[in-house]
């Protein structure tokens, strides 16, 4: 066997070129270029940031297209909480791009992974969010207000754990 083995060794296999021109085609393209590991001290040059926030957005907006062409749960999830750890280094114009990006998820249905625009909320902080929040707390859906009334919540309680499904669940039963 060894032997035999031996001889295949040197050898490519026929669709080895083609796996690897697909594979690097991939890694030009959403989501799968997204996937770079990029300190996150160095967020605010990564060439890829613009189209992550662009990823971001086009999930929040036309969420049946994004499914259809692009939909990746652990880009955006994995998306979002490096740019939660990023917040710190990123500058002003990026932070009140994540602000906006936080309060479009709050306006739709809820998806996979929403839960770390809760995280990203705490991490963008007070000022920026607050006044956003406060306007979309008065919307005439109740879902949307509910969702806004959580984050000023979760602002007003930096003591609280990371925020996760079960605590959304509790805060909704305190409500009444």
């Amino acid at each position: 066997m060894a032997e035999f083995n031996e001889v295949w060794l040197h050898d490519r296999p026929a669709g080895s070129e083609a796996v690897a021109r697909w594979c690097a085609e991939r890694y030009r393209r959403l989501p799968d270029a997204l996937w770079e590991y990029v300190p996150v001290e160095a967020y605010a040059q990564w060439g890829g940031l613009k189209y992550l926030l662009l990823y971001l957005e086009w999930e929040s907006r036309y969420p049946d297209e994004w499914m259809a062409n692009a939909k990746s749960w652990g880009t955006k999830g994995g998306g979002l909480r490096d740019l939660t750890r990023a917040v710190p280094y990123l500058p002003d114009e990026i932070v009140d791009q994540l602000a906006r990006l936080v309060c479009l998820a709050v306006r739709r249905e809820h998806r996979v992974e929403d839960v770390r625009y809760a995280i990203l909320a705490r991490a963008i902080g007070d000022g920026r969010l607050r006044p956003m929040l406060a306007e979309i707390a008065g919307d005439a859906d109740e879902k949307i207000r509910l969702r806004a009334r959580y984050l000023s919540w979760l602002l007003d309680h930096p003591e609280l754990p990371t925020p996760k499904r079960n605590q959304w669940v509790a805060w909704l039963k305190g409500q009444g």
